[in-house]
């Protein structure tokens, strides 16, 4: 019913704006104050945050088809994340076990064999089925500012010591895949955006790339 629901509404046309990056990074801070100003609706990265407990891939998969079903409320949306990062999250993990990277994680609770992010994107996307995107923006910041950052915002979340997120090597494996994969499945040409500077500076860039393209 959610896929038909979907498939439906996918000749209907707003402005669809996408943050990507790593965890504090500054895009859900840069999303809110965009949704705020222009004004936009903004999508949240979890539109349930029991997902940050249960692993299970398929519950990821259909938190970004809601994503994109719920695009269509408003002519200016902003999404923090989509599903590049899904992909990434997958693929980053798979290429460190694969070289046997991942020694301190506790990865029981991933089912390797329901990593199929790349397969079922590849099937949605070419049917129509999930929205596509008209401008991305990526706040790049190096593994360890990433780190960093988590740990000052303090949240129970980001402490657990099993949490992959705090890896510096996938972090970095994360960035890679996404920054090479940007323009092939969001099928346009990202911004990338220095995250290490200051979140004024960071913003003025990302409205006067919006000016640009006629938005503000």
């Amino acid at each position: 019913m959610l896929l038909k629901k979907i498939k439906l509404k996918r000749f209907n046309r707003n402005l669809i704006i996408i943050l990507e990056g790593l965890p504090c990074s500054g895009k859900t801070s840069i999303a809110k104050r965009l949704s705020q100003n222009l004004p936009a609706t903004l999508i949240p990265e979890l539109l349930n945050e029991k997902l940050k407990k249960d692993k299970r891939r398929i519950n990821f998969y259909i938190n970004d088809l809601i994503k994109s079903s719920n695009s269509y409320i408003d002519n200016v949306v902003i999404i923090d994340r989509y599903f590049l990062s899904t992909i990434a999250f997958e693929e980053a993990i798979k290429t460190l076990k694969k070289k046997k990277l991942i020694t301190k994680h506790n990865l029981d609770s991933y089912d390797f064999h329901n990593f199929r992010a790349k397969q079922f994107y590849s099937f949605v996307i070419g049917r129509n089925i999930i929205r596509q995107v008209d401008i991305v923006f990526y706040l790049k910041v190096p593994a360890a500012d990433s780190i960093k950052r988590q740990h000052r915002e303090n949240k129970k979340f980001f402490k657990d010591k099993f949490n992959i997120w705090q890896d510096p090597k996938f972090l970095k494996e994360f960035q890679r895949f996404c920054l090479k994969n940007l323009k092939k499945y969001y099928s346009v040409s990202p911004i990338i955006i220095n995250g290490r500077l200051t979140f004024d500076k960071i913003y003025a860039i990302v409205l006067n790339r919006l000016r640009q393209f006629g938005i503000m």
